[in-house]
């Protein structure tokens, strides 16, 4: 487990919240695992993944970056390539320090008959699993059911694309969800390799319009369920949520999290509609307060593409997941006082001995600081920080 969160919990602690779900362990081929959940810090994914095979390159660029980083590193990837290459994940697997996420689903064809469909995803999902992916992200309650109720009450019914997948392919065939055929199947493949099983959320909420309405609220009831399921099949899981949502249902949307009893990977919230190409900044004005009320373990990077139709670059990834790190770092310290000063206590120290605010640690080592001595250019001789010894002194 992460170092840090070794210090905030004990052991045979951090054993009772896994065993009875309030805490989940995603395992890594490449170092020990990592925790997710009650009394752990709250961590950050990023995503990543091709649509057309022509630009894995720029994917597998991505890729190099990401798991060069140093200090911003994720704490989580995931690959949400829809195509049969498996390059993207490859690549993760053998560069990638952490867990590493992913979708079986999105490389099975819709057309595929039910039996054919349920084989391919089985074997798609234990290819992956072998590899050594860390978790799969499952959309079991795509179904007819909600997506005529969603249809009926709603402008724009369905978001998800991974939700849209699967229900391409029970309106196709008029059929059952496949992860609802093939559940018990599945989950004791994931129990055999190891892999954690997260519970997705296909009606999540496209705009602050459709927060907490009855089609979202009845899909959190059935996630609930197939929670339960999973955890009565002996496996490990954990749940995706949310969407957009205003900050004043953020309370609301904590509790109802909370009463699931299972760690959550928080998609959004995006607390505004209007704030396209700035998404990066509503999201994380979402998270943290989200996180921060207990209602989010796992924190998700989202880029200032989100809503612009645009393929995000590399340098727009990293800045949406510093943001995303700079979210649970706050959160972090404000829940755990040992993080806090482990952290934090170094600038405090710095900027007293320094008598200036421009100090050289910090989240991000590239940031470019000025370098004086006491001061800085910005106040010049009033510096407030410069009269710290002769207020001292004086007193």
């Amino acid at each position: 487990m992460n170092e840090i969160d070794l210090q905030l919990l004990e052991k045979e602690e951090a054993e009772r919240l896994i065993s009875n779900g309030q805490a989940v362990r995603l395992n890594s081929r490449n170092k020990s695992p990592t925790l997710i959940g009650d009394s752990c810090l709250v961590k950050v994914n990023v995503s990543i993944g091709v649509s057309d095979n022509k630009k894995i390159d720029i994917e597998l660029e991505k890729v190099s970056t990401l798991t060069s980083l140093k200090r911003e590193s994720p704490d989580i990837i995931m690959d949400l390539t829809i195509t049969d290459d498996y390059s993207v994940v490859d690549c993760l697997l053998e560069s990638f320090n952490g867990p590493i996420g992913t979708l079986p689903h999105y490389r099975v064809p819709s057309k595929f008959t039910p039996k054919e469909y349920d084989r391919a995803l089985l074997k798609h999902s234990e290819l992956l699993a072998s590899k050594g992916v860390s978790f799969f992200t499952i959309h079991p309650t795509a179904n007819l059911d909600l997506a005529r109720i969603a249809s009926s009450t709603r402008k724009t019914p369905i978001t998800s694309r991974g939700g849209g997948i699967l229900l391409k392919h029970t309106l196709l065939h008029n059929c059952s969800n496949p992860f609802e055929r093939i559940l018990p199947e599945f989950v004791e493949m994931c129990k055999s390799y190891g892999v954690a099983i997260s519970v997705g959320s296909s009606f999540r909420p496209s705009s602050n319009n459709d927060a907490l309405d009855d089609v979202h609220l009845k899909e959190i009831a059935l996630q609930t369920q197939y929670i339960q399921k999973i955890k009565s099949l002996g496996g490990t899981v954990f749940f995706e949520c949310l969407g957009h949502a205003d900050l004043n249902q953020l309370d609301t949307y904590s509790q109802i999290i909370k009463d699931v009893g299972v760690p959550m990977m928080a998609l959004g919230p995006i607390t505004t509609d209007m704030a396209a190409g700035f998404d990066h900044i509503t999201n994380a004005i979402g998270a943290s307060y989200l996180a921060h009320k207990g209602g989010c373990h796992v924190i998700n990077s989202v880029t200032r593409e989100e809503h612009t139709g645009k393929v995000p670059n590399i340098d727009s990834i990293v800045e949406g997941l510093k943001t995303a790190k700079i979210v649970a770092h706050s959160v972090n310290i404000a829940k755990f006082p040992i993080y806090k000063s482990i952290f934090e206590k170094n600038i405090y120290d710095q900027r007293a001995e320094k008598q200036s605010c421009v100090v050289d640690s910090g989240l991000f080592d590239e940031v470019q600081r000025e370098r004086v001595g006491k001061g800085c250019s910005r106040c010049g001789a009033q510096c407030p920080l410069i009269l710290t010894q002769k207020i001292k002194n004086h007193v």
